[in-house]
This record gives structure tokens, sequence and C-alpha cells, in this order.
């Protein structure tokens, strides 16, 4: 599942959070967080959230990150910021050999991609090259995010 807050103000987030909450979320991602700056943990009580500022200046859309409930939260092994469009978190299993990588895509708009296709692309390549790289490392490669999807209904 898929989320999107604007800011980093603490009641932003906290609706984020209680939405985590009650869907009884162990791992979610988010896009359009509008972090500034250097990656970011806020935690709160039953979990953290692990957020990926804008570190690409030439992008107005930015800011992905990750909840994660608190039950996982020793199984964290890493997160990075790829691209202003992906994402991604690692979690180590405690058995050797056995760890999973979760993908936080945000796909450019069909707008976008009219206007410039070169973009969506761009961005599927770099997608299949994190989830080839990330393969090669990790058991599971799970991928989530928000694919910007419109649907026709004639």
């Amino acid at each position: 599942m898929g989320g999107n807050i604007s800011d980093s103000e603490t009641t932003k987030i906290d609706v984020v959070y209680g939405d985590c909450i009650s869907y009884d979320l162990a791992i979610c991602s988010l896009q359009e967080t509008h972090i500034n700056g250097e990656p970011q943990i806020i935690t709160r009580e039953k979990g953290s959230f692990f957020l990926c500022g804008n570190m690409f200046p030439e992008s107005y859309h930015y800011g992905l990150g990750f909840y994660v409930q608190k039950e996982l939260l020793n199984y964290v092994s890493s997160y990075c910021v790829v691209s202003p469009r992906l994402a991604y978190l690692c979690l180590h299993t405690g058995r050797k050999g056995c760890s999973i990588a979760f993908i936080n895509a945000y796909a450019p708009t069909m707008n976008s991609h009219r206007d410039n296709p070169q973009k969506t692309e761009v961005f599927y390549r770099d997608l299949k090259q994190l989830h080839q790289q990330l393969q090669k490392k990790h058991s599971f490669v799970l991928l989530g995010g928000d694919f910007n999807a419109k649907l026709d209904m004639k």
C-alpha cells in the first residue's frame, strides 16, 4: 500500500501513521513525502518512518519513504534513495542467506509521459536495473508504489 504525506509536519505524518495502524500494515511505501535533504527516521510507538529526502534538486516530485511496523524494525538493514522516483528498503530475516528487498517506485504520470515519453522510458529502465541489482543480493524482491495508472472506462 502506498501513501502520500506532504511534508514532515508531525500532524501529517500522524495521519499516515494512523492509517498504517488501522490497516495493520507491516510495511508501507510512501510517495511525495516532500521531505527535503538527508534521509531521516521518525519513530512512533508502533513503528517508524524511513523517509528519503529530495537529494535531486532538479526534481519537483520528490520524497519517498517506508513505514515499518515496530516488530520488524530490528530486521531493517538499510534503506536508500536511488532517484526522485525510486527507493528501496532491505531486511535481513535472521536466516543465513535469506533477505528481502522492497522497492518503492513512483512512476511518471500519463500526462508526463505524453509530454516527455523519454522520462517514462528512463524510469522503467532504472526500475529494471534496480530490480536486477537487488535480485542478485536478496532472496526476495518485492515491488510497490504509485504507478500512476489511469484506466479508461469506455
